[in-house]
């Protein structure tokens, strides 16, 4: 019955929750433009030297 056309399993999620990334995309998809072939590494450094992270104000 489980692998059956019987029933059929869906699921559609409207929003994708980013709730630590939330703040920090648009400067991502700017950095991902404007890098040529950017790694993690660079990524982070320089979101790093923007703010420091973990810390509240």
């Amino acid at each position: 019955m489980l692998r059956s056309e019987a029933t059929a399993f869906t699921y559609e999620r409207e929003v994708q929750p980013r709730p630590k990334l939330g703040p920090w995309q648009d400067e991502l998809e700017r950095l991902l433009l404007v890098r040529e072939r950017p790694t993690l590494i660079r990524l982070f450094e320089e979101l790093r030297g923007q703010v420091c992270f973990g810390v509240e104000s």
